[in-house]
C-alpha cells in the first residue's frame, strides 16, 4: 500500500532533523507492522535552529513516541499518536564552548536549510498560476483525518537557563504541559471509537497544566548529571492538584476543555444548511497573568543580551575561553584586535586579491555547471558533480548560491522550451509515430494534491480512498448560500486575574466570566462576534459585514 511508504518518508525526514539516535530500519519495520514504539530518543543540539535565535540544546530527551496505524482498516479505525516525557534544556550559545567542527557542521546545515526554504518558496510561487487545488477533496480528506486521529501528549518541559545575561543572579524560564489529549466522542461527549459511517463528527480536547514560569536567581539544572535533570524536569510540572511552590508563574497554569463538532455534509441537513460545518466550544477555568519587578528586569536584560549574542556570533571563534576581564586584559585586547583584523582588514584585502577573485569565479562556474547537471539528469547525480556542489555550498555564501541557482534554473527552463518547440517543428509524420503521450515526471511536484495521489496510488486504492471520504471526481464544488453560517465558536473564561508585584503586591485585577461568541459566513465574507461580561448590564453586540471591494464596514 502506498500510505506506508509516505508515512515512512515523512517520519524519517521529520524525526531525522531533530533526533540523534533514530533507528530508521526499526522505524520502517514498525510502520509496516502498524505499531511504532520509539523510546529514549536524544534530541540534537540544533533542534531549535529553525527559530533563528542564539541558543543551543544542552539536554534533549524524548521518553516515548507511539504511533498506531491500523492499515487493515485505515478508513474506519482510529490512528493513535502518543508523545510522552519531552524534556529540553536550552542555553545561550555564549555559554557553550566553541567547537570548530560542530560550528562548521551547524553553519552548513543552516545554509542548506535556508536554501531548501528558498526553493520551496520558489516552487509555491511557480504553482500559483497552475491548476488550483480541488478544495472539496482536500476538505473531505482533512475531515477524515480529524475523524480518525486520537492524540495524547503528556509531560512536556522546555527550560531556558541563562548565566551570561546576569552572572550575579542566573535566571531560568520555561513552558510546562502536563496533559493534552484529543479524542473522538459520541454526541453526548463520551469517548468512543467510530466503526461506521457517521453524519456528524465529535472531538473533545482536554488541556491540563499549561504554564509559563520565570524564576529569577535560580539554580541551573544543566550543571547536574543527566539522571537528576530528567527527574527534576518531570517532577516539576504543574497539574490540577499540585504545582511546584518555588516556581514563579507568569502565565497559568491553564486548564481548559474544547469541544469540536464537524458537519461534513451541510447540504444533507433538514432543512439544508441549517447546521454550521464547524462548531467549537472552548471553556477555560482560569487565566492568571503575573509579573514581578525582577522578572521584568530579567526580560529586558535578556532582550539586550540576545541582540548582543546575535551580533557577536561571527566572532565566537576568536573569543578567549575566559569568564572575567580582571587579570586578563591582554587577552581581551588581543581578541578585539583579532576580530577587526580578520573580519575587516584581511577580509577586505582578500576580497580584492586577484588570485582569490579568480578562484571564487572558477568555483561559481563549476557550481553552476554541476548544479545544471543535477537538475537536468533524471537519475543519480554523478559523484564528481556532487563533490563540487558540496564544496561550493560549504564555501560560497547564501547570496551567491541563490543567484547561481536562479540563473541555472532559468537557463534549463529556456532550453526545455527550445527543445519542446523543436519537437513540434518535426512535423506531423514524427508525431504520428511518437504519439501524444505525456510524461508524468514533467509535472511540477505539488501542483495539486489530486495529481500527487494519482501518481502515488493505484486505481483501486484511489477508489477506496474516495469512497471512504465520500468524494466523487469531476463534481462541481459545493456552493454555500450567502446567509449560511459555516463556522460558529463559543469561548468562555471563568476567571481572569492580572497581578503586578514588587516587594508587595502593587496591582491586582480580576474579571469573572468572560464570554465570546463568534459566527462566520464565508460566502458573504462576513464575521459577527459578541463579547459578554458581568460588568456590562447589556451585552455588547457588534456585527461587521466585511466586503472585499468595499472601503466601508457596516456596524449595527
Amino acid at each position: 500500500m502506498v500510505f506506508e511508504s509516505i508515512v515512512v518518508d515523512v517520519l524519517n525526514r521529520f524525526l531525522g532533523d531533530y533526533v540523534e539516535n533514530l533507528n530508521r530500519s526499526q522505524l520502517k519495520l514498525g510502520i509496516w507492522g502498524g505499531d511504532v514504539v520509539l523510546e529514549n530518543l536524544i534530541l540534537k543540539q540544533n533542534a531549535l535552529e529553525e527559530l533563528n535565535i542564539p541558543v543551543q540544546t544542552v539536554y534533549g530527551h524524548l521518553g516515548k513516541l507511539v504511533l498506531k496505524i491500523p492499515w487493515k482498516n485505515l478508513y474506519g479505525a482510529s490512528v493513535e499518536a502518543t508523545i510522552e516525557r519531552l524534556f529540553l534544556i536550552v542555553n545561550p550559545i555564549a555559554e557553550i564552548k566553541y567547537d570548530p567542527e560542530k560550528e562548521e557542521k551547524m553553519a552548513l546545515a543552516a545554509k542548506q536549510a535556508e536554501l531548501a526554504r528558498v526553493e520551496e518558496a520558489k516552487k509555491k510561487e511557480a504553482e500559483k498560476d497552475q491548476n488550483k487545488l480541488d478544495e472539496t477533496f482536500v476538505e473531505k480528506l482533512v475531515t477524515q483525518i480529524i475523524k480518525n486521529v486520537q492524540l495524547k501528549i503528556t509531560d512536556i518541559h522546555v527550560r531556558y537557563e541563562d548565566s551570561i545575561t546576569n552572572p550575579k543572579a542566573p535566571f531560568s524560564f520555561g513552558i510546562t504541559l502536563h496533559n493534552l489529549s484529543v479524542h473522538t466522542t459520541d454526541e453526548n461527549w463520551k469517548q468512543t471509537v467510530i466503526q461506521e459511517a457517521v453524519t456528524k463528527i465529535f472531538k473533545i480536547l482536554s488541556l491540563e497544566g499549561l504554564a509559563i514560569y520565570w524564576n529569577p536567581a535560580t539554580e541551573l539544572y544543566s550543571k547536574s548529571d543527566v539522571q537528576n535533570i530528567k527527574s527534576r524536569l518531570q517532577t516539576e510540572i504543574a497539574t490540577k492538584s499540585s504545582q511546584p511552590s518555588f516556581y514563579k508563574y507568569a502565565l497559568g497554569p491553564i486548564n481548559a476543555t474544547a469541544k469540536l463538532k464537524l458537519n461534513p455534509k451541510p447540504e444533507g441537513d433538514t432543512p439544508k444548511f441549517s447546521i454550521p460545518k464547524v462548531i467549537l466550544n472552548l471553556h477555560m477555568e482560569q487565566l492568571s497573568v503575573s509579573l514581578t519587578k525582577s522578572q521584568y528586569q530579567d526580560m529586558m536584560l535578556l532582550a539586550d543580551s540576545m541582540d548582543r549574542m546575535s551580533k557577536g556570533a561571527p566572532y565566537r571563534k576568536y573569543r578567549p575561553d575566559l569568564k572575567t576581564y580582571k587579570g586578563h586584559y591582554k587577552e581581551w585586547w588581543h581578541f578585539a584586535y583579532k576580530c577587526i583584523l580578520e573580519e575587516e582588514v584581511r577580509r577586505r584585502r582578500n576580497n580584492w586579491d586577484w588570485d582569490h577573485m579568480v578562484a571564487h569565479r572558477q568555483l561559481c562556474k563549476d557550481y553552476a555547471s554541476a548544479y545544471q547537471n543535477k537538475i537536468s539528469c533524471k537519475g543519480k547525480v554523478p559523484s564528481e558533480s556532487q563533490c563540487i556542489i558540496d564544496k561550493a555550498e560549504k564555501t560560497l555564501d547564501l547570496f551567491n548560491l541563490v543567484v547561481i541557482r536562479q540563473r541555472i534554473e532559468m537557463e534549463v527552463e529556456r532550453l526545455g522550451k527550445l527543445e519542446a518547440e523543436a519537437k513540434k517543428s518535426r512535423g506531423w509524420f514524427s508525431g504520428w509515430w511518437s504519439g501524444n503521450s505525456s510524461n508524468d515526471e514533467d509535472l511540477t511536484e505539488g501542483v495539486a494534491i489530486m495529481k500527487q495521489f494519482e501518481k502515488a496510488m493505484t486505481p483501486e486504492e484511489k477508489e477506496k480512498l474516495f469512497r471512504a471520504i465520500d468524494y466523487q471526481e469531476n463534481t462541481a464544488p459545493l456552493h454555500l448560500p450567502a446567509e449560511y453560517v459555516a463556522v460558529e465558536g463559543h469561548f468562555r473564561l471563568d476567571r481572569l486575574t492580572l497581578a503586578v508585584t514588587d516587594a508587595s503586591e502593587l496591582l491586582r485585577a480580576c474579571l469573572e466570566t468572560v464570554a465570546l461568541d463568534l459566527r462566520q459566513r464565508p460566502s458573504a465574507n462576513a464575521l459577527r462576534y459578541r463579547v459578554r461580561t458581568p460588568s456590562a448590564p447589556r451585552p455588547h453586540r457588534i456585527r461587521a459585514a466585511l466586503a472585499p471591494h468595499s472601503h466601508r464596514a457596516r456596524t449595527t
